[in-house]
C-alpha cells in the first residue's frame, strides 16, 4: 500500500488507535453524565430521547393527605410529625447560614407510588423515558412520610448546588436526617431519610 509522503505504516496504526480511544472516551463521558439522571425527580431525559412522562405535578402538586399524624413542610408536601419537626428545625438552621433546602417530593401515597412505578416499568420495557421509582409495597420511606427528595443535589446536573450539599453533609445528621440515597444501587444524592437523633427522636417506627 502506498502512504502519503512523510507518513509511515506505523503512523496509520497510531491514528486508528487514537480515533478508537477518543470514541470510547466520548461514549464513557456520555454514559457517566447520564448515569442516575433519571433518578432525580426533576431530571431531564438523555439527549435525543422523548420527553419524560412525569412532570413536576407528578411529584409535588398531588394534594394527598397522609392517614398518619403529619405536618406540612410546604405546599402539598407532608411528613410524619416527628420527621416534620426535625426538618423544620434544620430548615431554620440552614436559613441562618444562608442555605435553602427546597423539597421536590416528600410523602407519596401507595396509589401515587404505583403510578410512578408503572411509568418506570413501562420505560424499562422500551417505552418513553421515566424516572426511577421504588416498588409500591407500602413500606417505602416516602410512603411512611420519613423521606424527602431535594432539588439541586445531583452533581451531574447544571443546577447542582455544592453549598447546599456541603451544608447537609456537615449538619443534617444532628437533626436526624441521613443521606441514605448514597446506598442505593443507583446513587441518589438528593434522597434524605429521617432516622432520628438524640434531640429529635423517632416517635413512631
Amino acid at each position: 500500500m502506498v502512504y502519503p509522503r512523510g507518513v509511515k505504516q506505523n503512523d496509520i496504526g497510531l491514528w486508528i488507535a487514537a480515533a478508537l480511544f477518543a470514541g470510547g472516551a466520548g461514549y464513557g463521558l456520555y454514559w457517566w453524565w447520564n448515569l442516575g439522571r433519571e433518578d432525580e425527580p426533576d431530571a431531564l431525559p438523555p439527549p435525543g430521547e422523548v420527553p419524560p412522562l412525569l412532570t413536576s405535578e407528578d411529584y409535588r402538586m398531588r394534594d394527598e393527605i397522609p392517614s398518619f399524624p403529619h405536618k406540612s413542610v410546604g405546599p402539598n408536601l407532608y411528613l410524619r410529625t416527628d420527621a416534620a419537626d426535625a426538618w423544620g428545625q434544620m430548615v431554620l438552621a440552614a436559613k441562618a447560614d444562608g442555605v435553602d433546602l427546597p423539597i421536590s417530593t416528600a410523602y407519596r401515597s401507595i396509589a401515587w407510588q404505583t403510578e410512578l412505578r408503572a411509568k418506570y416499568e413501562a420505560f424499562l420495557a422500551g417505552g418513553p423515558w421515566a424516572p426511577l421509582a421504588a416498588k409500591p409495597d407500602g413500606n417505602g420511606p416516602h410512603q411512611r412520610g420519613r423521606a424527602v427528595d431535594l432539588h439541586g443535589l445531583n452533581p451531574k446536573k447544571p443546577n447542582y448546588n455544592p453549598i447546599r450539599a456541603a451544608w447537609l453533609k456537615a449538619n443534617a445528621e444532628r437533626f436526624g436526617w441521613y443521606n441514605t440515597g448514597l446506598t442505593f444501587s443507583m446513587v441518589e444524592n438528593w434522597h434524605w431519610y429521617f432516622k432520628g437523633a438524640p434531640q429529635f427522636p423517632v416517635l413512631v417506627a
